[in-house]
C-alpha cells in the first residue's frame, strides 16, 4: 500500500457501502491481513 492504514478509511468503507457489505469487505480484508483461511459467507 502506497501509506498506512488510517481509521478515516474505515469511516469511508462506512459511507460507500451499506452495513452488511461493509462488515463483508472489513472481514475479508483482516482474514487476508492476518493469513487466515477463506472467510466464512
Amino acid at each position: 500500500a502506497p501509506r498506512p492504514f488510517l481509521d478515516s478509511d474505515i469511516q469511508l468503507i462506512r459511507d460507500l457501502f451499506d452495513e452488511e457489505l461493509t462488515e463483508k469487505i472489513l472481514y475479508r480484508n483482516a482474514c487476508n491481513f492476518y493469513s487466515k483461511s477463506e472467510p466464512l459467507t
